[in-house]
């Protein structure tokens, strides 16, 4: 009788390969269709973007002539995104 254990886990390895491309794909289509809207709705989770860029802001505010009287690092770094932001 012949031994099906190595061709049915090839199987299973190739089908859940495909399985898992094909939900890498769709979920990098959905991000790239449909960016966040959301984030720079709360200091958190714009973080990343606020912390590594605070030590440059004030030059880019400068260069984009920016006010920034009683506006919090959020709401800067927001406007700053939206004057140079291009869409591809």
């Amino acid at each position: 009788m012949i031994n099906k254990s190595r061709r049915n886990f090839f199987n299973d390895v190739v089908e859940n390969s495909v399985q898992f491309l094909a939900k890498a794909v769709a979920s990098f289509q959905s991000e790239e269709a449909e960016p966040d809207t959301n984030y720079f709705s709360s200091y958190e989770s714009a973080y990343t973007l606020i912390s590594e860029n605070l030590p440059f802001l004030d030059e880019e505010v400068e260069r984009l002539n920016i006010d920034t009287t009683g506006k919090s690092n959020l709401e800067i770094v927001k406007e700053v995104y939206e004057k140079t932001h291009v869409d591809h």
